[in-house]
């Protein structure tokens, strides 16, 4: 199973939008997750952050959860044609989720 976080914030663009640009974003955007969910994709969550130790300067996040690497490549290309990151700053992570003991184990095994 693969994971997707990604992390935003609003670009200038996004906040000089009016409602009408903004709804006509939301609107293809609504589009774009009727389009994942039928590819699998399946959005586990999203929030506003809040302070946390380490955090991100990013103000919004969200998990997604995908079954395979074209999954995955599929995800970006549906995002990036809506137009999202025309509006939106974003950093996204990506990884295979597997137990936490082979990630120890991965790290114990790192070299300089």
């Amino acid at each position: 199973m693969y994971t997707v976080i990604e992390q935003w914030t609003p670009k200038q663009a996004f906040l000089d939008a009016s409602i009408e640009e903004r709804g006509a974003l939301f609107t293809t955007v609504g589009a774009t997750l009727t389009e994942l969910e039928e590819i699998g994709v399946r959005c586990l969550g999203a929030s506003a952050t809040r302070a946390a130790p380490s955090a991100t300067a990013h103000n919004w996040f969200a998990v997604w959860e995908m079954s395979d690497e074209a999954s995955v490549s599929a995800f970006f290309d549906v995002v990036n044609a809506s137009g999202w990151y025309d509006y939106f700053d974003q950093v996204n992570t990506v990884g295979e989720c597997v137990p936490i003991a082979d990630v120890l184990a991965q790290h114990m095994v790192l070299r300089p």
